[in-house]
């Protein structure tokens, strides 16, 4: 009798096991494995090791304090946070530092491999991080969305443990993070020296942000500049929710403050951009307009024909301001191997090489950001000018190295 039901088990089992199949994922798994570098290997394994071990200390810490101060309802793990930064950040910029040399010159298929590894080692401790794990899971499409930028520029002690909030520092403040929040105080200089020279001429300065985000910058000229007033700002965005926010933001700035800054929401499309050069005729005479995030993900060509279309939408003397991450983002293989964010890297010469086709009365200049990651095109539309455009000797010496 058991002998008959153990036949009965066993012969569908054996009709549907496929040893090939089954152990196809074993064997691929293997061979990854050895396609891993050993110092690699090393590398991830020791920073698990530091990570698993700083989490269970300060898992620990946080239960103590959690019974110590729960009856006084006031739970301040700040310090706690600032102690173990020091030694954690430490730590980790050398983990980085090592993997950086070592994958710098990896060809796609080494880094995909290495990538993979990377992620299944250290992602159940990184995507802790409520910023690594929104930028890892890009609910909105992409890395880079409006709350992303606003986790950068907002209180980076987020996250529902101690040791969560301790990565979710280090994320946000690593060399990218740094140079995208570097950008809010770039473009206010920006801004208040055009203010400044456009209404020596006339009654009403015209901005235009492409790839507006949150618009942090415009939030902040609200607060900080009475002569907003008499600014007209078009902001630009392929993401309707970042159109949303900014419009409920700035409303209740306006409400908050008096200010009677004008503010127009545009919803247009990377395709639209790329398709039309006429999608964004309604931004024509604009005194400055800037992207700052939008170029990181643009493919050359792709890159200087929107130079092109918004050069055009210029008035004389407007101010057209590019932004790209240069070469020297040390944060770069941090950001793809462990939130898979990538981004489409630019030299100066690069950046240089976008204007190719605009007039001669172009003048330009190359300015970077105190980190070095952060650099951005400047381009004025002069029709008076010494020389023609050059890409060549006389491009860094250009007019506008200060405000």
């Amino acid at each position: 009798m058991e002998k008959k039901i153990l036949r009965k088990i066993d012969a569908p089992f054996k009709k549907n096991w496929n040893i090939d199949e089954h152990l196809s994922g074993l064997l691929e798994r293997a061979d990854l494995l050895e396609k891993v570098g050993s110092e690699f290997k090393v590398i991830v394994s020791d920073l698990r090791d530091f990570l698993e071990e700083t989490k269970r200390d300060l898992d620990t810490e946080e239960l103590k304090i959690r019974f110590e101060e729960n009856r006084l309802h006031i739970i301040d793990y700040s310090d706690l946070v600032n102690v173990a930064e020091k030694i954690v950040s430490g730590y980790i910029n050398k983990a980085v530092f090592k993997m950086n040399q070592l994958v710098t010159h990896f060809t796609p298929a080494e880094h995909t491999v290495h990538r993979g590894y990377f992620q299944r080692h250290l992602h159940p401790l990184l995507l802790l991080s409520p910023f690594m794990g929104r930028a890892y899971s890009k609910p909105l499409g992409c890395p880079g969305d409006y709350q992303m930028m606003n986790m950068i520029y907002g209180d980076h002690d987020q996250g529902e443990s101690v040791f969560a909030r301790l990565l979710n520092r280090y994320c946000c403040r690593v060399t990218a993070g740094r140079a995208v929040a570097g950008r809010v105080p770039f473009l206010i200089r920006r801004i208040d020296h055009t203010i400044d020279r456009v209404l020596r001429k006339k009654e009403e300065v015209s901005i235009a942000s492409i790839g507006s985000g949150p618009a942090r910058e415009i939030q902040e000229l609200i607060k900080t500049n009475s002569k907003s007033d008499q600014c007209h700002v078009s902001l630009v965005d392929m993401i309707p929710e970042a159109l949303s926010y900014c419009q409920e933001k700035i409303f209740d700035l306006k409400m908050a403050t008096g200010s009677r800054i004008r503010v127009d929401f545009l919803n247009r499309s990377l395709r639209d951009l790329i398709r039309s050069q006429y999608a964004l005729d309604s931004l024509m005479n604009r005194d400055l307009i800037y992207a700052v995030g939008l170029f990181d993900y643009l493919p050359f060509q792709v890159a200087k024909h929107v130079v092109q279309t918004l050069y055009r939408l210029l008035s004389e003397e407007g101010d057209l301001i590019i932004g790209n991450f240069g070469v020297l983002n040390d944060s770069r293989y941090c950001m793809e191997y462990g939130a898979e964010w990538f981004l489409l890297y630019r030299t100066e010469e690069e950046m240089i090489d976008l204007v190719e086709g605009l007039p001669p009365d172009a003048r330009i200049s190359i300015e970077k950001d105190e980190t070095g990651a952060q650099l951005y095109l400047v381009i004025r539309k002069c029709h008076k000018m010494d020389q023609p455009l050059s890409p060549h000797a006389g491009i860094a010496a250009a007019f506008y190295g200060k405000p």
